[in-house]
């Protein structure tokens, strides 16, 4: 379920943070984030790194999105390598 992209190798792509519990514990927050981010995808279609938190993984799991399309166009990692 999680890529490793090493950062050396990709010269261009977005570096994404969301943990405060002001924007991830509020789900219609949340997910304009995530709506935020899969507009940002579409329009220079780069790939987006997000070294996640686990306050936000609760989150994404507890509002049933880890399955979503545009969820799956975010590389999640726990660390950046």
């Amino acid at each position: 379920m999680f890529q490793i992209i090493y950062l050396h190798q990709q010269k261009e792509y977005f570096l994404v943070t969301a943990h405060r519990q002001e924007n991830v514990d509020i789900k219609e927050r949340l997910k304009g984030i995530l709506d935020g981010l899969e507009l940002v995808y579409e329009q220079f279609n780069l790939p987006m790194i997000y070294p996640i938190h686990p306050r936000t993984m609760k989150r994404l799991k507890e509002f049933i999105w880890l399955r979503s399309s545009k969820w799956s166009r975010i590389n999640r990692t726990s660390r950046i390598p």
